[in-house]
């Protein structure tokens, strides 16, 4: 960890830990007042609070002003943060650390949290993580232990992250808390140096066991004066419209099995419109990490650059990152490397001190054995992507290479500048190609299903991340690959190592790159465009051996496509259906043979057709820029694993390519006189596409010549009367129930969500229809003038902004609460039906 002060001609000063702000003195008030202030004032009691981080005494110097408050233990890790927070920092925090009242533990959070009893309120006011190791305590096994540690009207605050920066990071740690049995309330608080760093609006979280509502943010009455931040003011930033909250559908919870909260801070979602990174521009010059912003002259100094490649600096000895073991004593080198250091364009706000650290650690390792020369052409060769300064420098080198043969020693000299060309030319890379450089996340993260609108199996089932069998009802929301609905959903965008890990050594990834259990099917008639005819209602014999076949890749949590290019869409646990050579069949997953042929539906087959050729084309696209992330670094691949890997995973890629293309032709297509499923009717549920429970809870299966027809005892088609049935196969009776049971699952928590959501929309639209109200009465009172400004949220915008906005928003409220209703209705009554079934004929 590296610790740097900024320090301003002004008088005001920020700490940088790891090239990341932690605070700025001209308005930390706002972040910790914001983080502590609510959640002692909706604790009720507070007389022991907990404080997991905060070294720095701010967030202790709030809570020890507040009345009632007995005792506070602090647990921070880092002894020279609390250090700082006793010396340097005593002024600003008030002295916190001398108070009688304060117990101090340098310890992990972690290993120390069992130790200390329970709280009233816990305040967790960690760093933003940007390791997975350092993602432990943002878990939902983090949370839960937390939640044991409360007291019964206890409250934890959270130093959460960016909605607007990082919106899936942030959905994703709201839906880790939920997951540990908490309830969350979170709300923007606008910091003007955390934005003017690129940060964004930034956001705490509230998290108890009791019920938290936007009212309780609106009624907060606190007893001690706050210096910068209004707390009647903290309920307008904490409403957020439908679709920023829907994003919690379809993001992961952060687990210790499944630490995806770094991927996701890595890779924000910034390129569909709505959501933004912050504007600026990062520059290096050789004596600091600067951010440059014309919206705010503060610069935020993380490190010195000069320091790691030319000489550490005396005036601050922790801010060193590395000093070659074979650097000639003398600071000497045949060229000032201020020039080279100056041409440095860093654009992308996650290149901080210790991502060029870890750099370092790479290149050091192997800087003695380099080929000089030909790292040189290998950059030149790149020069028309390249800054006029930095081509210059590097042909200098170059010319001194073809006139010289370094010897040891000369090279020694030559080190240090070696040395800065291979960081640059990696940071160079990384800064052209951010989402290449920083989508190596850690596997097994899980992804929504691309084809409904809910959250769907994460954490769950048989896959590392995600469930293969989830399956949502058809309707407003959404619907699966086992229904007859279409696909939606952002981009795939690869974000994890499973192209370059598990590919082919063990089980399936998705296009995202995420790895799952291995799975295999077994079943009779694998042969290229066949399905065999055998099938169980038919009681006809099975002419071909049965087939093992593994899942090669996740289309969608029920989509896979096998390693023979057959497609297999999972039902539930026991029943799927096999797409080959466009044909269906059901199958039960504890016989090989077919139950029944299914029809082809051409609404099926065009959408398993459509799913797969993006898919395939996201791969493309992510195999180019690897191509391109390669034309920088690729010469490395002998000296450094990683690159190594970069180039493995570019040829997992192309064969996915290939494998997707091959099934695509493999599916086939329905029959060109094949016509699609009729919607579905009053009293009928779609089970999967050509299969309907009906209003006498029958079940209805549309075959390619006939509908067959059963009640889990007997079976008939509508060319034969009932009283002519024969028995049905208790595979079949088996499968229809297990997919009963399944929608039941599903459904129950689709209502119970969608309920949650109507009254979350209802509460929002009587906010939003006070604000109106409020905004239209200032702008008469100020005589009608429509550039009077207002606080809207925790900015400030004229008064006829303001009415224009919250009148819009009521308008999509109005539109969102249309859509969940009947959302609602609709899986109200499909469960109603269910229900039914499976106590009637299904039970």
């Amino acid at each position: 960890m590296t610790l740097h002060i900024d320090e301003r001609t002004d008088g005001n000063f920020a700490l940088f830990i790891d090239g990341d702000l932690q605070f700025d003195t001209a308005d930390e008030a706002l972040y910790h007042e914001g983080l502590t202030l609510p959640a002692l004032c909706m604790a009720g009691s507070c007389a022991r609070v907990l404080i997991c981080g905060g070294g720095d005494g701010l967030a202790l110097r709030e809570c020890l002003r507040f009345p009632g408050v007995e005792r506070v233990d602090l647990v921070d890790y880092s002894p020279e943060v609390v250090e700082l927070g006793r010396t340097r920092f005593a002024g600003i925090n008030r002295g916190a650390f001398e108070d009688h009242r304060v117990a101090v533990h340098i310890a992990d959070a972690w290993e120390q949290l069992d130790t200390l009893g329970n709280f009233d309120v816990v305040l967790c006011d960690f760093t933003v993580p940007r390791k997975p190791d350092d993602a432990r305590v943002f878990t939902r096994e983090w949370y839960s232990r937390i939640s044991a540690s409360l007291n019964p009207n206890g409250i934890v605050a959270v130093n959460a992250v960016s909605p607007q920066a990082t919106p899936e990071a942030f959905w994703c740690l709201r839906k880790s808390i939920r997951a540990a049995g908490l309830n969350a309330l979170a709300y923007r608080v606008c910091i003007p140096s955390f934005r003017a760093q690129g940060y964004g609006a930034w956001t705490f979280m509230l998290a108890a066991r009791r019920p938290l509502r936007l009212a309780d943010l609106k009624q907060l009455e606190c007893p001690v004066e706050t210096r910068q931040l209004d707390l009647a003011r903290l309920y307008r930033g904490a409403s957020f419209t439908r679709a920023e909250s829907s994003i919690e559908r379809h993001v992961p919870v952060n687990s210790l099995e499944n630490l995806c909260l770094v991927p996701l801070l890595l890779n924000p979602a910034m390129d569909d419109g709505r959501w933004t990174m912050g504007g600026g521009r990062w520059t290096i010059d050789d004596r600091r990490w600067a951010t440059d912003y014309s919206r705010n002259s503060t610069s935020g100094r993380a490190g010195s650059l000069s320091s790691i490649v030319h000489r550490p600096s005396s005036a601050d000895p922790s801010s060193t990152v590395f000093r070659p073991s074979s650097a000639h004593p003398s600071s000497e080198s045949p060229f000032d490397l201020a020039p080279l250091l100056n041409a440095i364009p860093v654009t992308h706000p996650y290149h901080t001190r210790e991502m060029v650290e870890a750099m370092a650690e790479q290149v050091i390792g192997a800087i003695r054995s380099l080929d000089i020369k030909r790292l040189v052409n290998a950059l030149l060769r790149r020069a028309g992507e390249l800054p006029k300064d930095l081509v210059r420098e590097l042909r200098k080198l170059r010319d001194f290479l073809r006139d010289h043969t370094p010897s040891f020693d000369a090279w020694r000299e030559w080190s240090y500048r070696l040395f800065a060309a291979l960081v640059i030319t990696m940071t160079l890379a990384n800064t052209i190609a951010p989402d290449n450089a920083f989508a190596k996340g850690a596997h097994g993260l899980g992804h929504a299903s691309m084809s409904r609108g809910y959250s769907g199996g994460f954490g769950g089932g048989r896959g590392e991340g995600g469930s293969f069998s989830s399956a949502r009802s058809g309707g407003f929301g959404g619907t699966s690959f086992s229904r007859s609905g279409g696909f939606g959903g952002p981009a795939p965008r690869i974000t994890s190592s499973g192209f370059r890990s598990r590919y082919s050594r063990g089980g399936p990834v998705d296009v995202y790159g995420y790895s799952y259990a291995p799975r295999y099917y077994i079943y009779c008639g694998g042969g290229y465009y066949h399905v065999h005819p055998a099938y169980q209602v038919s009681g006809g014999q099975p002419a071909a051996r049965p087939e093992k076949h593994q899942a090669l890749f996740v289309a969608d949590d029920d989509m896979m496509v096998l390693d023979s290019g057959d497609v297999v869409i999972t039902l539930s646990d026991g029943a799927y259906l096999l797409v080959t050579g466009g044909t269906v069949a059901l199958f039960n997953e504890k016989n090989p043979e077919p139950i029944l042929p299914v029809y082809p539906d051409p609404g099926l087959f065009r959408n398993i057709q459509d799913q797969v050729q993006s898919q395939q084309a996201a791969v493309q696209h992510d195999s180019a820029l690897r191509r391109d992330w390669l034309g920088w670094v690729g010469w490395t691949s002998a000296l450094f694993p990683i690159v190594a890997e970069d180039k493995r995973e570019v040829r997992n890629l192309d064969d996915m390519t290939r494998k997707l293309d091959a099934a695509a032709r493999r599916i086939g297509s329905a029959p060109a006189n094949a016509v699609p499923a009729s919607p579905v009717t009053a009293g009928q549920v779609e089970l999967f596409v050509g299969g309907y429970l009906l209003s006498d809870d029958t079940i209805g299966i549309r075959q390619p010549d006939s509908w067959l027809y059963t009640d889990g005892r007997s079976i008939w088609t509508d060319k034969e009367e009932k009283s002519k049935s024969r028995p049905c196969p208790p595979l079949l009776t088996e499968a229809v129930q297990s997919i009963l049971k399944k929608l039941q699952k599903e459904l129950t928590a689709d209502v119970a969500s969608d309920k949650n959501d109507l009254r979350e929309l209802y509460t929002d639209n009587l906010q939003l229809q006070q604000d109106l109200v409020q905004y239209q009465g200032i702008y008469m009172s100020s005589g009608y003038q429509s550039d009077y400004e207002v606080d809207y949220g925790t900015d400030s915008i004229s008064v006829s902004q303001a009415i224009s906005r919250t009148q819009a928003d009521i308008q999509q409220n109005q539109i969102d609460y249309q859509q969940t209703q009947l959302s609602h209705d609709k899986a109200h009554i499909d469960l109603d039906r269910i229900n039914s079934a499976l106590h009637g004929l299904w039970r």
